[in-house]
């Protein structure tokens, strides 16, 4: 968190700095977690897809070594040939899929056996979004690039949300108090 004692030199730098969710989870930090939406341009293709994530660990990433390996001593001499000699080939970690399609993205995705939880009037001339849900959820609501928009909690039953923002293409992602999570994309035309 920004309040540990090595905060000065393990610091949340760059663009994590302005992201609503990074590290947080409610507005409280040290969660470790971040909430990343990407958008791929399908250019026509319609057909399912499957997207797959690998986590690679790399104890010591050549660039991080850059600025030592610049000086020269006897230590960080000694310590770049083993540094050279050593395996550094991340590690995979792990590997996740999911199947993607244009309704419903997440890492739980309901079977098509179960109750969507989640229904959402996704295309509005108004930017006003109707919704039904049957369990209690939080709302976050990002732009194309990611940028957070709007926030709701403890949400549940119809309601409608007013986007209040310019024409475009949204996330809405529904958070479960199971931990669970659903991201469906709206148009605001």
């Amino acid at each position: 968190t920004t309040q540990h004692s090595t905060y000065d030199t393990v610091q949340i730098v760059g663009m994590a700095e302005q992201d609503e969710n990074f590290n947080k989870e409610s507005g409280v930090e040290g969660n470790g977690s971040d909430h990343l939406f990407y958008h791929i341009p399908l250019n026509g293709y319609d057909e399912k897809l499957v997207a797959t994530a690998k986590i690679y660990y790399q104890t010591a990433p050549p660039k991080w070594m850059k600025e030592m390996f610049d000086e020269q001593t006897d230590e960080i001499d000694a310590f770049r040939e083993m540094f050279l000699a050593a395996d550094r080939n991340p590690i995979l970690l792990k590997t996740n899929s999911i199947q993607v399609d244009e309704i419903m993205v997440g890492i739980d995705t309901p079977e098509e056996t179960e109750e969507v939880p989640f229904l959402v009037n996704s295309f509005s001339n108004n930017g006003i979004f109707k919704i039904k849900s049957n369990q209690i959820h939080d709302i976050v609501i990002n732009n194309l690039k990611g940028q957070f928009i709007l926030k709701k909690l403890n949400q549940i039953g119809d309601y409608e949300i007013d986007l209040n923002a310019s024409r475009g293409l949204y996330f809405i992602t529904f958070y479960t108090k199971s931990g669970s999570f659903f991201t469906k994309r709206i148009v605001y035309y």
